[in-house]
């Protein structure tokens, strides 16, 4: 056996067996690193932790979402509310009635609370529409009670074919009273004169005397009820003309109270469709807030979704920590198997007689320490611990710092 670098046979074979025990302790070494990484893959399955962390995340900022923009919608919907129940109060008398209520005519309205003049003005508008509103009423009520106009037109109708009677009347007396005279002309043309009744006897035959005396009791009676009948019809044409008067001003004045009360009625109406509005806008708002408060008193549901994506994304960091030792530890490992399997080519050259660098090689080749799993799991619960500290305080600041743009943001629109 050939010299080799100062190193005896016996040396050269101690380093070769030393390196060989060096070298299956390395590669030992390397297969455990390579399988406890593989197997933490297998059980820590990291793609999978950052999809449910990714859904999670997503899951709370869309409730954080709904969390705030419900607390700003409650905010508004609360100040509009307000609103709405101090008008209601500037309209309503202390036991919640309407002031346009006509039950109050009459009532004071002092113990409503005024806020502005605005509201005043409005609350002198319910007041004065409401008393005219109940006057007019009052008085076509009481109108239609003393002053029935279909009763008038009824009696005036009743004149009027009375009326038309009497003209009737008299055009019949009129022709027969021109039937008589008629006659008697025939007869003076017959007689020479017109019969008289001292020479009726004389004149005339018998019948033709009874036939002077028969027409001349008939145009007496005539005259006196044709003069009679125009008396009547006069009196009554002229009482007509009265009432036909009286009747046409009273239906004036009835219309022109009709069309004041329509118009009063229609302001009355108007400010009461106002107030059934705002008392139907309150009811709604209410509601609104009844059923909007639930989903704005579900901080702990918060806390815990927070709580849930904190624990997540603390055990993806603990995961990935763990998976980055170990990956060191396969590298490490496999440095140190690379080394040991050079030095131990280099000792086989040597063994065999073969001119070699190789020095004192024992000493250069030590086993890798592996460090114990409780050493490793307090390393982890370390910075375990601290990652999740760190990501809490990042979601708890973005999510402060989002409240407040928002609510500053609904401020400003309240505003």
């Amino acid at each position: 056996m050939k010299e080799n670098s100062g190193l005896n046979n016996r040396e050269v074979m101690g380093s070769y067996e030393t390196i060989n025990r060096q070298y299956e302790i390395a590669r030992k070494n390397l297969e455990e690193a390579e399988d406890r990484l593989n197997s933490f893959g297998d059980r820590h399955e990291l793609a999978g932790l950052l999809t449910g962390f990714e859904a999670r995340t997503a899951k709370l900022k869309e409730f954080q979402k709904a969390y705030v923009n419900n607390s700003l919608d409650l905010q508004k919907q609360t100040q509009s509310l307000r609103d709405v129940e101090s008008q209601l109060r500037a309209l309503e008398n202390e036991d919640g009635i309407w002031l346009g209520s006509l039950e109050l005519v009459g009532n004071s309205s002092k113990t409503v609370e005024i806020l502005n003049e605005d509201q005043s003005r409005v609350l002198q508008m319910v007041e004065q529409t409401r008393d005219d509103f109940f006057e007019i009423s009052g008085w076509i009520r009481d109108f239609q009670v003393t002053n029935d106009l279909n009763l008038m037109e009824q009696d005036l109708e009743s004149k009027r074919k009375l009326l038309k009677s009497y003209f009737l009347e008299l055009s019949r007396i009129r022709i027969d009273a021109e039937a008589t005279d008629h006659i008697l002309k025939e007869l003076k043309k017959r007689n020479g004169e017109y019969p008289l009744q001292s020479r009726v006897s004389e004149t005339l035959s018998g019948e033709s005397y009874r036939e002077v005396l028969s027409l001349r009791l008939g145009y007496n009676i005539f005259a006196p009820r044709r003069d009679n009948l125009e008396t009547e019809a006069k009196s009554l044409k002229a009482e007509i003309d009265r009432l036909e008067v009286i009747h046409h001003q009273k239906q004036a004045e009835y219309d022109r109270k009709i069309r004041e009360a329509e118009a009063v009625q229609d302001r009355y109406k108007a400010l009461m469709g106002s107030y059934n509005k705002r008392r139907a806008d309150a009811d709604q708002l209410k509601l609104s807030i009844s059923a909007l408060r639930p989903t704005v008193s579900r901080r702990s549901e918060l806390k815990q979704l927070q709580g849930e994506a904190q624990a997540h994304s603390a055990r993806i960091a603990s995961v990935e920590l763990q998976q980055s030792r170990l990956t060191r530890d396969v590298k490490t490992a496999k440095s140190t198997y690379g080394k040991i399997a050079d030095l131990l080519e280099k000792a086989k050259v040597a063994k065999a007689g073969q001119p070699s660098d190789l020095k004192i090689v024992a000493r250069a080749v030590e086993a890798v320490p592996v460090p114990s799993e409780a050493s490793r799991n307090i390393v982890s619960l370390a910075l375990g611990v601290g990652l999740l500290v760190s990501v809490f305080l990042a979601f708890f600041l973005e999510y402060l710092e989002k409240a407040n743009i928002r609510l500053k943001e609904g401020g400003q629109a309240i505003g």
